[in-house]
This record gives C-alpha cells, structure tokens and sequence, in this order.
C-alpha cells in the first residue's frame, strides 16, 4: 500500500469536515426557507459533495490523459498520484459517511451508505494490492458527472424552479452526462473486474466484481429515480434522489 494512503486520507476526511463546517461561517449565502435552519446540514453537505466533485474530477482527467497505461492496461496500471487521489476520494467516503450518519436516519440512506463502504472499501484494497487501479480510474469519470448531480441538488434548495430555463438546461445536461460519464464507464468497471483479473489475485478475483455490480445496480436505481423526478413526475415534494 501506497505509505501515505492512510495519513492523506485522514487528511481528507479532516479537510472536507474542515469545509464543511466553515460554510456557516463563509460569507456564502445559504437557500432561503429550511436550509437556513433545520435542514441546513443537508445544505452544508450538497455544498462539499460538489466541491469534492470539482476536486477530484481534474484529477481523474489528468490521469486519463497523461497516464496511457491507464488505457492500454487497465489491470497493470500505477501511479502514486493515482494512489494519492484513491486516499483523498477514501477520506470523503468517510467525511459523507461521518456527516449523514450524525444527521440522518440510517434506514433513509442505506443505499448511499452502501456505496460509500463500497466505495472506500475498494480504494484501500486495491492501494494495498496495487492493481486494477487503471479499471477503478475509468470508472471515477463518474465524478465528472457528480457536478451535475450535486449542482441539481443545489439548484432545487435554492429554489430554482424546475419550469425554468436554467434547471430545463441542466437537466439535459445532467442526463447525457449520467449516462456517458457515469453508466458507461461503471458498465466498463464490470466488464474489467470481471474478464481481466487472473485467479491468483484472489482478494480480487472474487471481491472486485461483487463490488462493482453493486455499484452499477445502485446507479441505475439512481437514474430511474432521476428520470422519475424530472421527467416523469411534474410537481409534488421533491426528495433527495440519493435517498433510500
């Protein structure tokens, strides 16, 4: 394992709750109404997902642009700012984990909290075994995506109307990238965990793939609940899509 793995990823976590405990202080205006009092925690944590978004997404790019092995051999592939950003992803999982369980009903978020463990769980085993990360990589295009999904979050707490053209635009935009940027890169991560990894990696050979379906299933669970909220339904109470 990379041996600054743990220390940056404690580091992270610490530096997103540090984030996210200074928007009450920050001259940023929070959504009028419930997220100014009650549900402003719900406030506080859409605004660090997206920063976390912003952060990573740059380094994922530059991986899969300057790092070709990524590419050519997915399952080969290593880099220690690879690894780095593997620690720093890790130490959000934990951050979101920490920040929903103290404000939120398990029973409301399991589904997020499952991806969370699956998530974090995958980036400390492949650090530790130093391969696949190449796969892992060309599925984290998903953080590109995240900036629209958080962004939407954002958008409907600070009272964008869905009629508008704003929101109508972004909604467009949320579910061309859904699909290029989130389904079709996770669709990969199956198909790598489960034809590319010889048997002797056994951690691997048998963990990976039930990690990475899972995290597919739970995507499209996602997009249906996407599709339902801006498509399908017109009107009534919005609700958190990661919910549940």
């Amino acid at each position: 394992m990379f041996p600054w793995f743990v220390p940056i990823a404690i580091g992270s976590a610490a530096g997103f709750q540090c984030f996210n405990s200074a928007l009450d202080v920050l001259p940023i205006s929070p959504p009028p109404g419930k997220y100014s009092g009650k549900d402003r925690h719900r406030w506080r944590n859409a605004a660090t997902s997206f920063f976390n978004s912003l952060f990573m997404s740059p380094i994922v790019v530059y991986c899969l642009i300057n790092h070709p092995r990524v590419w050519t051999d997915p399952i080969g592939y290593y880099s220690t700012f690879a690894d780095a950003g593997f620690a720093i992803l890790a130490g959000y999982m934990v951050y979101d984990t920490y920040d929903i369980l103290v404000h939120t009903n398990i029973n409301k978020v399991y589904g997020l909290i499952t991806h969370h463990f699956i998530i974090g769980s995958s980036m400390c085993i492949l650090s530790y075994e130093k391969l696949a990360m190449g796969v892992i990589y060309i599925g984290l295009l998903t953080e590109v995506h995240a900036i629209f999904l958080h962004s939407r979050q954002l958008l409907i707490m600070y009272g964008i109307s869905k009629s508008s053209t704003l929101y109508s635009v972004h909604k467009s935009v949320n579910l061309v990238t859904f699909v290029t940027f989130r389904l079709a890169p996770l669709l990969f991560c199956c198909y790598g965990s489960y034809t590319m990894i010889n048997k002797s990696f056994v951690i691997l050979y048998y963990v990976l793939p039930c990690f990475t379906s899972a995290i597919f299933f739970i995507n499209v669970v996602l997009l249906w609940r996407l599709v339902c909220s801006d498509v399908l339904v017109k009107g009534g109470k919005e609700q958190h899509i990661l919910d549940g």
